[in-house]
């Protein structure tokens, strides 16, 4: 079951609760690996997601020759830094954005390793 909530320490009372029927993992993705390729999921929700909420709409999906340029916004629960110091510090509970440049696939190369970023790849900093 997804809660959807900004912050996911607590209960509100209003929060958008949507069961997870299918996931469909991209059929390339290694999990484990210590590279990002192919790392993206669909998921199917019951019941489906209201799109007349402020907030909540459907992105396009570009063409594959589409070169992405601009900046991106991230947004999560996940880490809020690269490579922290151990101990690891926890996952933030709220959610957490953040806009970055993209960066050409030259320029993500150079920064974290010619193997590590393949040309499917979008890579902000």
């Amino acid at each position: 079951m997804f809660h959807i909530e900004h912050d996911i320490s607590y209960y509100y009372g209003d929060e958008d609760f949507h069961i997870e029927c299918e996931i469909y993992l991209h059929p390339s993705y290694k999990n484990g690996s210590d590279y990002f390729e192919n790392d993206i999921a669909l998921i199917r929700v019951y019941p489906p997601w209201n799109l007349s909420l402020p907030g909540i709409a459907p992105i396009d999906i570009p063409e594959s020759s589409y070169e992405a340029t601009g900046d991106a916004v991230v947004s999560g629960w996940g880490d809020t830094s690269e490579n922290p110091e151990p101990p690891k510090p926890l996952d933030p509970i709220l959610l957490q954005k953040v806009t970055v440049p993209i960066i050409t696939d030259t320029e993500c190369r150079k920064v974290y390793g010619e193997s590590k970023v393949t040309d499917s790849m979008l890579c902000g900093r």
